[in-house]
């Protein structure tokens, strides 16, 4: 798995435009102000590396290699998990 640089990511001034839209949509829906710094982190784990394919494909960014953590493919954990409870909504009028 290969881990996108952060630093060198918010070294482009379009990445940085994009993580402030990123941090004015995400402050105005929970009510507050949640920072640059949590805005930058969701925004580069969600949507960066769609973004860097889309605007910039022969950009070379320093990235890392991090392990995976789990080499069990999610099939296999799907079997073993309990089913899916079926809920329906309240009504609340007489």
């Amino acid at each position: 798995m290969v881990e996108i640089d952060r630093s060198e990511l918010l070294k482009i001034p379009e990445v940085v435009e994009e993580v402030k839209r990123h941090l004015w949509i995400e402050s105005e829906k929970t009510g507050y102000d949640i920072g640059f710094d949590r805005a930058a982190d969701d925004w580069i784990g969600k949507y960066a590396q769609a973004w860097l394919n889309h605007y910039k494909p022969n950009y070379r960014l320093k990235t890392k290699e991090v392990p995976a953590k789990s080499a069990t493919p999610l099939v296999n954990n799907a079997k073993q998990s309990s089913p899916i409870k079926k809920r329906s909504a309240k009504s609340y009028t007489n």
